[in-house]
């Protein structure tokens, strides 16, 4: 018997409803097919499941507890108590050396010139605008460049354009 001869006659083989020969072949292909073993093991499963006496047993009349059953989850749950949580600062709690509070006391001082310096440019450039006339003077010397290259960059333009009409 093969595996398709017992998916053809396994609810048969389930309603008991095979003939003598039949059912030895179907038994001798599961002991055999593990496939097989496990679909109709899998069914004998959900019919236990449908079982009204299996179902009144477990919901209506559930098994007794031990009697220190409370007391040993009380352990449990007092033994997995969480941990305080510091969500600012976690890393001071653990023990840290000299050498990395000085590191972050370095960082700290850095981070305070840095911003200490830029407040002081920004302050010093609007009250006496020197940056502004500095900007200008920028702008001076570059439309000065420009005006001075013009007449190249248009020799140039002209070069170019003259080559691609030699070209196509």
């Amino acid at each position: 018997m093969n595996c398709s001869d017992l998916h053809r006659l396994l609810e048969a083989y389930w309603a008991r409803a095979l003939a003598e020969d039949e059912r030895r072949a179907c038994e001798a292909h599961l002991a055999v097919c593990d496939d097989c073993r496990f679909l109709a093991e899998s069914r004998d499963l959900l019919a236990d499941l449908n079982d009204p006496e299996l179902e009144r047993m477990v919901l209506m009349e559930p098994p007794p507890l031990p009697d220190d059953f409370t007391a040993r989850v009380m352990e449990r749950v007092a033994a997995e108590q969480p941990r305080p949580f510091s969500l600012l600062w976690p890393w001071l709690r653990t023990r840290w050396s000299v050498h990395q509070y000085a590191s972050v006391a370095y960082a700290l001082c850095a981070t305070i010139l840095v911003v200490s310096l830029g407040n002081g440019l920004l302050l010093w450039s609007q009250s006496t605008d020197r940056l502004a006339v500095w900007m200008a003077r920028g702008q001076a010397y570059w439309a000065a460049a420009e005006a001075y290259a013009a007449p190249f960059s248009q020799w140039l333009h002209s070069l170019w354009y003259a080559l691609a009409a030699f070209l196509y």
